[in-house]
């Protein structure tokens, strides 16, 4: 194919395209003016109907559905002949925007988050409103679970051992004193319950004397074979607490 070949097929292409695109401008603007010609057929016609008055109702209204079947065929021919033509790729702007993703404020109030039941958390909750009636039911409750025989799950301990503390009971250092000191827990290295009351008061030491005093007491009364190396964070954390005795 020579260059003056291929000149022509590229003006044929480009001809049939620029036609194919005026006769969907017509196709459309034809469907326009075949749906305002309905619309006007429509308005004559009712108007008629009024103008004649109720007695020529019966006369007026053969012609009122002829004009209007009239026009409306029109269109539905018009709007054949543009479906026939190749419809033109969608713009972006037609596409749906995606939805935004949901996000909670932390300016708006929230509502606080139910605690599962039987997690460390709803046993506190549970255990401090005992804590909180003051009759000794919390102390019950913690004779019953840390100082039976077969000790409760870690779970419920540290939890008891908390609401302990927290509510202010009499009886809270005695219970953590015999944490850190229990026989067969606080002679290991790792053990869940002896490590938390350690780390919970010595938390506490240098603000809390009561916490202070209560390592030390620990310390002092700590069994033989108990872990060294925890004895030792104890000591540590009630050294130089005010009005507390190193132990």
């Amino acid at each position: 194919m020579t260059a003056r070949d291929e000149e022509a097929a590229t003006e044929r292409n480009r001809t049939a395209r620029m036609r194919a695109t005026q006769g969907g401008a017509a196709a459309r603007r034809g469907v326009a003016l075949a749906f305002a010609f309905a619309a006007l057929a429509g308005a004559l016609a009712f108007g008629l109907l009024l103008r004649a008055g109720p007695g020529a109702a019966d006369e007026s209204a053969p012609l009122a559905v002829a004009a209007t079947t009239s026009a409306t065929l029109a269109a539905g021919d018009l709007g054949a002949e543009l479906a026939l033509v190749e419809p033109a790729a969608p713009s972006v702007l037609d596409r749906p925007a995606a939805a935004a993703p949901a996000v909670v404020s932390d300016d708006l109030p929230q509502s606080p988050r139910a605690h599962v039941e039987g997690s460390e958390a709803a046993l506190y909750e549970r255990f401090l409103e005992l804590g909180r009636r003051g009759d000794g039911s919390l102390s019950a409750e913690a004779e019953r679970r840390l100082g039976a025989a077969a000790p409760a799950p870690v779970n419920e301990r540290v939890a008891l051992l908390r609401a302990l503390w927290d509510s202010g009971a009499p009886d809270a250092s005695r219970w953590f004193v015999s944490a850190i000191d229990a026989p067969d827990e606080g002679a290991r290295a790792e053990a869940a319950v002896p490590d938390f009351a350690v780390r919970f008061l010595a938390e506490r030491a240098a603000r809390d004397p009561a916490a202070a005093r209560a390592l030390a007491d620990a310390v002092a009364a700590a069994p033989q074979g108990c872990d060294a190396a925890r004895l030792a964070r104890a000591a540590a954390a009630s050294s130089g607490a005010p009005g507390v005795e190193p132990p």
